[in-house]
This record gives structure tokens, sequence and C-alpha cells, in this order.
């Protein structure tokens, strides 16, 4: 869908198989899988690999939005648990944090003035800086991303956009929410309980390691012990 006001329409079954090599390349390094489908997508249908990563990062945008729809939708609901719940978590983080050396705060100050006085310097010099051979290459692999990530502006079916994504996210509910009834000595859980899990656990996937193992399992199981779960039972069903 926002490939085609781009000029470029790939099969179903094609875009199927780039989305399937996309999740296995996730497996093995982190964010691998958005330029490997990308990769698939160029071989099949000559789709330049810019654009289509641009497409993926509309894709990401619309999936935060969702993401924030759901923290919302799930703290309106689920409010004195899931307060308590970040509060333990981000409590703990900020404590660690100011244990820190003054020194590593400077050292971040100094990191953050260099890398704003360069774009500055960037910016007021663009017209020389495209110059270059090499950055002129850079351009215009950043025009064409730029040309998919605002493909959706023109999208010719905006009602199938949003109806597939919202029906992505109700399949990513029904298929977190049902696995709770594979552990049958557990408590049963509520369909609240199913948005907590599907926060949590978005969360835990959004972590920058090979297909959120380890951040996945640990906001799941502690998101599970706020219904009664043990961590163990948490942990199998994550």
């Amino acid at each position: 869908l926002l490939l085609e006001p781009l000029g470029h329409r790939p099969g179903v079954f094609r875009v199927f198989l780039a989305v399937m090599i996309g999740y296995f390349a996730n497996l093995l390094l982190p964010r691998l899988g958005e330029v490997s489908r990308c990769g698939m997508l160029q071989k099949t249908n000559r789709v330049p690999v810019n654009v289509g990563i641009g497409t993926v990062v509309a894709e990401r945008l619309f999936d935060l939005l969702m993401l924030l729809v759901l923290l919302a939708l799930t703290f309106l609901l689920e409010f004195n648990r899931i307060s308590g719940f970040f509060l333990n978590l981000f409590g703990a983080k900020a404590g660690s944090l100011a244990q820190l050396p003054s020194q590593f705060y400077f050292g971040v100050g100094i990191v953050i003035a260099i890398i704003g006085f360069v774009a500055f310097w960037a910016y007021r010099n663009q017209e020389t800086l495209w110059r270059v051979p090499g950055l002129a290459r850079v351009r215009e692999f950043l025009l064409g991303m730029w040309e998919g990530v605002i493909s959706v502006r023109r999208l010719r079916d905006r009602n199938a956009f949003l109806f597939h994504t919202l029906l992505i996210w109700v399949c990513y509910y029904f298929a977190a929410y049902t696995l709770t009834f594979a552990l049958p000595d557990a408590r049963p859980l509520s369909w609240q309980a199913g948005l907590t899990i599907l926060m949590t656990g978005s969360l835990g996937m959004a972590a920058p390691v090979q297909g959120g193992t380890g951040p996945y399992h640990l906001l799941v199981s502690s998101a599970l012990m706020l219904y009664g779960w043990t961590q163990q039972e948490g942990i199998i069903l994550a």
C-alpha cells in the first residue's frame, strides 16, 4: 500500500516473503530485518532500497502511534497496577543513574555540544557539502528515503491502510492473550491483562536486541506478577 503511490506494485506473495526474511534476520542482528526485507524487494521487484527503507520508517511511525494509544488505553483501564509497575521499573533506573560520577554527565554534555556544533556548521554550509561527490550520493539516497516516508500522504486507499494497521495490532493482542490459556494451572486473566501483556511486550520488543530476547521476557513476566502469576509462569509464557 505504501509502495503503490511511488510506482511499485510488488505482489502480496513476494512482500510476504520479504517480511518473513526480515523477521528471520532480526533474530541474527537487531533491526537487520528492516534492511533485509528492502534488499529482498529490490531483487524481486527492483524497489530501490532507500525508498523501501523510507516506507519502513513510515510504518514504524504508525506503529509508534499505535503503541502510544495502547499505553494510554492500558493506563486508563489498569492504572493502579501499571502505575506501580512503571514506578518500580524506572525508579530503580533513576537510582542507578544518580550514582554515576559527575565526569560521566560532563562527558555526555561535551558530546552533545560537539554534535550540535557539527550539525549547525553542516546546515550553514549545506550547499558546499552537497557538491562533494560522495555526499551527493548520500543526499540522493536520503531524498529517496524521504519519498518513501511521505508516501503515506499519497495513499490511494487510506481506509485500507488504517484498517490493516488496526488489524495487525488486534492480531498482536489475541496472539498474546489467548496464549495465557496454555498454562492451565495459572490464574485466569481478564481481557485487560491481555492489554498489559501486549503493552509491556511491545516495549520489550522495541529494545535493540535480537528478537527482544531478555527485555521482552523480563517485562512480560514482571507484568504478569501484578496479576498473581509467579515469575516462573510469566517467563514460561514469554
